[in-house]
């Protein structure tokens, strides 16, 4: 084989070198990328490449000059693949080319082949790693696109003469999620909760904060959008479209039906979908599923033509068995309740990322665009709970403990995989996208610390003080302050050591700690002259069967002293009396804290 044709996406058969590639999901010619972290060698989260049963360190690889003859090699010393995806399609293809010389059987690169210390440099054992979201996710969207599935749910909800909205044929229809929600797989679901309907045939009679009960799976692909972004106002065209297609991973859309039923009229789902989207850790590149394009289960848009932005000379989709499994709480094997294929999709990859950018959205590297909900035409293909159980009227299952479901039941693990199967006898995967239920309020264990810290987390930030901030220099000193207001003043306390030039005044006045010794007391003649309130001026009566002055400016307080009734007194803001222009009285000026 010509190793120059090797990123081609040819449908030659090759082998690995390495330890058990051939027929694993991760052969030769897969090479998904990730991001991956490994706590006995020290490895922080890097770039890395599953081939068979290890991971090839891509950083190992720039440290050792291994693929310094790509231009782009300097990419894999960041920790996420933003950098990489944000590379020109033919870079891409060079660094695929380079890694299948490198571990191909008859690679034209024999390096690592023959040097048993670089292999133990730059190969780790895959089961030993953590996996981490593959790139930092700018956009998420997710789309609408499967028209068995769409059809199936517009049965439900409007019956069968009324089942795709009049828009449906016309374009492919989406929503914008939540990126920071997006989670690799592993990582444990909360069952969200929200406003579930009281009554379900009466939403007038309103809605009650509650868990959802209906929680569902959405069995789906995303593929990461790729290459410099487009300028904001540019659309993307359909020629483009191929050059902006990073790769895929299996994608499951967590739904709470029961909150999505209320909230959804008129803008489309948001919190029942944005609690949590659960992605596959490695990213197939589009290159390695060309030997695996085939038609759409539509086969063609003919009914209605697609506006001329969306026609797609290579209308196709790829051929990739999809399946979904369930283990319930203290299940001991995982039961598949559904079977599918990304060929059941009515609007491709390729269309989805035109229209988004149709408006003029710029497309920017590491965007995620998410599929839909992927059905086929039987009972067995369909992708959700919501379709298996019929809105409730079937029981799906039984699962290995003999329970049915219809929906999801805390300390269910759902699982994800997808399968291309050559005809050349490979096999090529995307590995495991899987969540576990968790009960409402349950929050999930915490990230392990990083490799090499001492796993102690540090201590939350300590509260405000509950006394003013430091004041400027100028006031700290008894000077006057260019920035406090006109014709305004701090009248220092009298008495004690409290005067304006002492040290303790002037830690007071800058916010510092409170003395701790006992002030002397102040008589109320004292307090009232040096502008001092007292916070018991509302309950305390004086001796001669009077109410106190209240203070006139009660603001965030320094205690200073304390009063002839053992309360604090305050600094307090005293403006001058106010002015009056052409017989109009001027509110004095406010405290420079306001």
């Amino acid at each position: 084989a010509d190793p120059s044709s090797l990123h081609q996406g040819d449908e030659m058969l090759l082998l690995s070198w390495v330890d058990g590639a051939d027929g694993s999901e991760f052969p030769v010619q897969n090479l998904p990328f990730g991001v991956f972290s490994h706590t006995l060698s020290g490895r922080s989260p890097r770039v890395g490449v599953a081939i068979g049963e290890s991971v090839l360190d891509m950083q190992a690889l720039l440290a050792e000059g291994l693929i310094d003859h790509c231009a782009c090699a300097a990419v894999f010393a960041e920790a996420t693949l933003n950098a990489f995806m944000a590379q020109p399609r033919a870079q891409w293809l060079a660094v695929r080319a380079a890694l299948t010389q490198l571990l191909a059987r008859d690679g034209a690169d024999p390096a690592l082949r023959e040097s048993a210390e670089l292999r133990r440099r730059c190969l780790v054992p895959r089961a030993e790693v953590a996996m981490h979201l593959p790139a930092a996710i700018g956009d998420y969207t997710d789309f609408y696109s499967s028209r068995e599935h769409a059809t199936n749910v517009g049965v439900m909800f409007r019956g069968k003469d009324n089942a795709l909205q009049p828009n449906w044929l016309h374009l492919p229809v989406g929503y914008h999620g939540r990126a920071s929600s997006v989670v690799v797989s592993g990582t444990p679901v909360v069952r969200p909760k929200g406003q579930l309907q009281l009554d379900k045939a009466d939403a007038s009679k309103g809605t009650e904060h509650a868990p959802c009960r209906l929680l569902d799976f959405e069995l789906e692909m995303g593929f990461f959008v790729g290459g410099p972004a487009n300028r904001l106002g540019a659309p993307l065209e359909m020629h483009e479209a191929e050059d902006r297609i990073f790769g895929f991973v299996l994608c499951n859309d967590w739904s709470a039906r029961d909150v999505q039923k209320f909230e959804y009229v008129p803008l489309g789902p948001f919190g029942a979908k944005n609690f949590a989207t659960s992605i596959s850790p490695w990213v197939v590149m589009a290159e390695a599923l060309l030997p695996f394009r085939c038609a759409t289960s539509a086969g063609s848009q003919a009914e209605p033509v697609p506006l001329p932005y969306l026609r797609d000379p290579n209308y196709s989709s790829y051929d990739v068995q999809l399946e979904v499994a369930i283990t319930p709480a203290g299940g001991d094997r995982a039961t598949v309740v559904t079977t599918s294929n990304y060929r059941h999709m009515y609007w491709t990859a390729p269309q989805q990322l035109v229209h988004h950018s149709v408006t003029g959205c710029d497309m920017r590297p590491a965007d995620l665009l998410a599929s839909g909900t992927i059905s086929g035409a039987d009972a067995s293909a369909y992708g959700s709970l919501l379709e298996l159980c019929w809105q409730g009227t079937r029981e799906v299952g039984p699962l290995c403990d003999g329970s049915t479901r219809k929906f999801l039941r805390d300390g269910d693990t759902v699982s994800m995989r997808g399968t291309c199967l050559h005809s050349s006898g490979y096999t090529l995967g995307f590995g495991e996208c899987a969540g576990q239920v968790l009960a409402a309020a349950t929050l999930p264990p915490p990230p392990p610390p990083p490799p090499g810290s001492s796993g102690v987390l540090s201590p939350p930030p300590r509260p405000p003080l509950p006394f003013s901030p430091p004041r400027p220099r100028s006031e700290r000193t008894g000077l006057p302050s260019s920035s406090a207001p006109v014709g305004a003043s701090l009248r220092p306390q009298k008495g004690g050591r409290g005067a304006a030039g002492s040290s303790e005044a002037l830690r007071l006045r800058g916010g510092g700690r409170p003395p701790r010794r006992k002030r002397p007391e102040v008589s109320e003649r004292q307090s009232e002259k040096a502008g001092l309130a007292r916070c018991c001026s509302t309950r305390a009566e004086s001796q001669d069967g009077t109410r106190p002055r209240p203070a006139t400016a009660c603001k965030p307080r320094i205690p200073s002293a304390r009063c002839r009734w053992n309360m604090p007194v305050s600094w307090v803001w005293q403006p001058k009396k106010a002015r009056t222009v052409a017989g109009e009285a001027l509110s004095p000026p406010s405290p420079p804290w306001k």
